[in-house]
C-alpha cells in the first residue's frame, strides 16, 4: 500500500469497512481508502528519513464506533497517546502517561469512553472534553 519501507506494528479497520489505518515502527501513521483499487492513502503523519528524534513505535490502534476518530497509542522512550480525527490525523488531544509504555486502546460500544492500558494502569477517558474519569489498578 505504501512505497515506504517500514514494519507494521498495529493496523484497524474502520468500523463501516471502507478505510484501513496503518501504524508502523517509527511513529507514522497512514490512513488508505480500501473499496478504491487500488487503494488510495487519504491521510498520513509521516515523520522525515532525515528526523533524528526518538521513535515512537506504534503499538495500538482504535477507531471510535463512528469512525470520526483514531487513538493511537506510541511507546519508548515514553508513552504517547494521541487523539486524531481520521480523515486528517490532525490531533485533538494528548494526554501525558506515566509511563513507557502503552498496551492496549479501546472505545467503548457507544463511543461515550475510551480505555488506555498501561503496565498495570488502565485509565478511563470520557470522549466528550477526554477528562479522566477512572483509575483500574491492575492487581499481581
Amino acid at each position: 500500500i505504501s512505497d515506504r519501507i517500514t514494519i507494521t506494528s498495529a493496523l484497524i479497520i474502520s468500523p463501516d469497512g471502507t478505510r484501513v489505518a496503518l501504524g508502523d515502527e517509527r511513529g507514522d501513521i497512514e490512513v488508505f481508502d480500501i473499496t478504491t483499487n487500488p487503494p488510495k492513502r487519504t491521510a498520513a503523519i509521516i515523520r522525515p528519513d532525515n528526523d533524528n528524534s526518538q521513535s515512537h513505535s506504534v503499538t495500538a490502534m482504535a477507531f471510535s464506533p463512528d469512525g470520526s476518530v483514531i487513538a493511537s497509542a506510541e511507546s519508548e522512550p515514553f508513552a504517547t497517546l494521541r487523539i486524531l480525527r481520521s480523515d486528517t490525523l490532525t490531533q485533538l488531544f494528548a494526554p501525558d502517561l506515566v509511563d513507557t509504555q502503552t498496551v492496549a486502546v479501546a472505545f467503548s460500544p457507544d463511543g461515550k469512553y475510551l480505555a488506555v492500558s498501561i503496565p498495570r494502569v488502565v485509565y478511563i477517558y470520557e470522549t466528550q472534553t477526554y477528562t479522566r474519569v477512572a483509575e483500574l489498578f491492575q492487581s499481581r
